[in-house]
């Protein structure tokens, strides 16, 4: 096995860093729609991935507020999928930090469903917010609504999912 000094692992680190940022963040009309998914449970974050990744869309995850906001802040995804219960942080909390520095479109999840908190996260800057349980044809049919708005120029042709 190779030694590398310091400062060699240092360079090839950022460099595999600059790759996978870059790999990630290729915004040509063919590339895949770039969505984070910010949601401390496995479960909805697998549920998600198998619902939109056959289609046009390529997910990463983050499974806790201060990842997904850190994740948003290196690759600015096309949009952002975040859930408004977090064992660390308030949802809405994540979603004014996002939007503090990046103008990604941010649809918010919520088994909350009482009228004050969507109004609160519609004007706060979320766009648009779902309450769970969601069917997966809405949940698509949103996330088709808001990668339409982000990526105009992107082919967006609907598969079979629904």
């Amino acid at each position: 096995m190779k030694k590398f000094s310091w400062s060699e692992a240092v360079r090839m680190q950022l460099s595999m860093l600059f790759y996978n940022q870059n790999q990630f963040s290729s915004s040509s009309p063919n590339a895949p729609i770039r969505i984070l998914v910010v949601d401390d449970t496995h479960e909805t974050v697998q549920a998600l991935k198998a619902w939109l990744e056959p289609a046009t869309f390529e997910l990463m995850e983050a499974h806790s507020a201060e990842q997904g906001i850190e994740r948003a802040r290196h690759f600015n995804p096309d949009m952002i999928v975040v859930d408004l219960a977090s064992a660390e942080m308030d949802g809405l909390n994540v979603c004014r930090e996002i939007r503090s520095f990046s103008q990604s479109l941010i649809l918010l999840l919520s088994a909350n469903g009482r009228p004050g908190i969507t109004e609160r996260a519609l004007n706060e800057g979320v766009d648009d917010y779902l309450n769970k349980p969601i069917h997966n044809s809405v949940l698509i049919a949103s996330v088709y609504k808001l990668a339409r708005r982000a990526r105009p120029d992107a082919d967006l042709a609907r598969s079979n999912l629904v």
